[in-house]
């Protein structure tokens, strides 16, 4: 029987996986419209799994049409003699977009590359047709209790949280009285940003897994096992709320999955969720649940029409979309702004001295495809317009974990700032957020919500700023609040948090004693105000 039953899993994920080989989903290999797509994944709950399907419509054309398309007219632009084939000299204009370690060399034959080589270049370098990222806010990065936790149970108190002030003192690195993300996060940004790239990569971090290979199947089950069970070699039905959706999976009737049954149950079992995800453009971009078949899914009482949102185990879910194709389209429309600030003799044309103005990731031979010296606009835009093809080139779905965190409990105004007010007004604050009452800033008191987002991958490639660099460019500027109180005051208000502090105030220690009326230790504005002759008074 146990024979048997190994065997019949085998069969079921050899059903459904080679559909989904092309990274495409199983309806496009039934022969359903090519536009549409069905992905199937497994979240991770609070309480168990839940396996869902969601069908995707992208409108015209599907992932795959969109790369062939941009491909073909991309190879007749570059084949200049007219060969079938794309020389060194012609392959050369191709566009660094996505990948470029992807090199061209290793889809040529015989020093030359074909139509269909191009396609599969280009497939390389732009990656899975669907992928799974994580997105986390930059407070998430913050970890406060490596830095309050003076008695090291692992927690924070409350009495160590209304510490901070003292205790992260010597973090304020550009001595403005303020403690920003940046100074309090533990690594650069670069390793950062590889620790997500990296934990999106992980299943064992995943809070989503795309069951689109055998692979993909044991991985899952692997963080099933990890997470729902970690002292025991089964799942046991009833712990993991798959007593419904599961039971017939446990083959030998003992109230559990093993391995063999935990990946019958992904491969082949009715989805919980049926979702129906609207990307197609000139269309109402949503989604929407055709089926819930789990009663841990309970709508949530502020639903959307546009989204998806519910109760999983108590726990807010959001499953939206995005229809960002304008992202790569706006991109034609700045390359035709670049061209009139490149003109700088206004000559109507590009020489190869000012086409570094346009900030393209491809040599000025590649767009001045008739050899003459001289970009014409019309050549521009024909090359960016051909680029905005790709604007659906990969469908992303992006899983973020809106867990409160501690550093977001004690920035009252959600600037990514601790200011001396915040951290001496913390008391108040902390206490409410204590949900449970035992003094302890613990798991408990931190409320979780989830959200995923569908929407379409941008190449790297587009435009002049890595999206790295731009991430860290806009997350590192200081938030400006609104200038309130007296010149003076605004003046010696360098942090920007609207009071004065004694470091930055600009005048002895007596005359800011006599100026903070309620001693504690800040000049606020309705303090400077008071002490300032009014006009009426002069």
């Amino acid at each position: 029987m146990d024979r048997f039953w190994r065997l019949a899993v085998l069969v079921a994920i050899g059903l459904l996986f080679p559909s989904l080989s092309s990274g495409l989903g199983a309806d496009d290999a039934a022969g359903a419209p090519s536009s549409s797509a069905t992905f199937r994944f497994v979240f991770f709950g609070p309480a168990g799994p839940l396996v869902l399907n969601a069908r995707v419509d992208m409108g015209n054309y599907s992932v795959a049409e969109s790369r062939r398309t941009y491909a073909d007219e991309l190879f007749v632009r570059l084949d200049a003699n007219q060969s079938g084939r794309l020389e060194p000299e012609e392959w050369a204009g191709v566009p660094l977009i996505g990948n470029p370690q992807v090199q061209i060399e290793q889809f040529a034959e015989e020093g030359s590359l074909s139509q269909e080589g191009l396609r599969r270049l280009i497939d390389a370098r732009l990656g899975p047709a669907f992928v799974v990222t994580t997105k986390s806010r930059l407070d998430q990065s913050v970890r406060l209790v490596d830095l309050l936790d003076q008695d090291g149970d692992g927690v924070v108190s409350l009495h160590e949280a209304l510490q901070a002030h003292t205790a992260m003192r010597a973090f304020d690195f550009d001595d403005d009285d303020a403690l920003s993300v940046a100074e309090l996060q533990p690594f650069p940004a670069s390793i950062r940003a590889a620790r997500q790239q990296q934990q999106a990569s992980d299943p064992r971090q995943a809070l989503v897994i795309h069951l689109e290979t055998p692979a993909d199947v044991a991985a899952a089950v692997a963080r099933i096992r990890a997470t729902y069970s970690p002292d025991s070699p089964v799942v046991e039905l009833d712990r993991c709320g798959l007593r419904k959706s599961a039971t017939q999976f446990d083959a030998n009737g003992d109230g559990a999955l093993d391995e063999s049954e935990l990946q019958a149950w992904l491969a082949s079992s009715q989805s919980d969720v049926e979702l129906q995800v609207q990307l197609a453009e000139r269309q109402l971009t949503r989604v929407i649940a055709t089926a819930a078949r789990s009663l841990r899914v309970q709508p949530a009482p502020d639903a959307s029409p546009r989204h998806w949102h519910v109760l999983l185990d108590g726990v807010p879910l959001q499953v939206d979309a995005a229809n960002n194709r304008y992202m790569t389209r706006d991109f034609v429309s700045l390359t035709k702004t670049r061209f009139r600030i490149s003109d700088r003799d206004k000559n109507g044309y590009i020489s190869e001295d000012e086409f570094g103005g346009l900030q393209l990731a491809v040599p000025f031979a590649a767009v001045d495809l008739n050899g003459d010296g001289m970009l014409l606009e019309s050549e521009l835009d024909a090359y960016a317009r051909q680029l905005g093809q790709l604007s659906q080139a990969q469908l992303v779905l992006t899983v973020a974990d809106d867990t409160t965190s501690l550093f977001q409990l004690m920035d009252s105004d959600s600037n990514n700032r601790l200011t001396t007010r915040e951290l001496m007004t913390l008391e108040e604050r902390l206490a409410m957020a204590d949900r449970n009452g035992n003094g302890l800033m613990d798991s408990g008191d931190f409320l979780n919500k989830h959200r995923m987002s569908f929407s379409f991958g941008v190449p790297a490639g587009f435009g002049n700023l890595p999206p790295a660099m731009s991430t860290m460019t806009m997350s590192s500027r200081r938030p400006a609040g609104p200038r309130v109180g007296p010149l003076w005051f605004q003046r010696m208000d360098r942090n920007l948090d609207q009071d004065v502090s004694w470091r930055e105030f600009l005048g002895p220690r007596s005359t800011f004693d006599a100026l903070d009326l309620n001693g504690d230790g800040l000049i606020d504005k309705d303090e400077a105000e008071a002490a300032t002759p009014s006009d009426d008074d002069a």
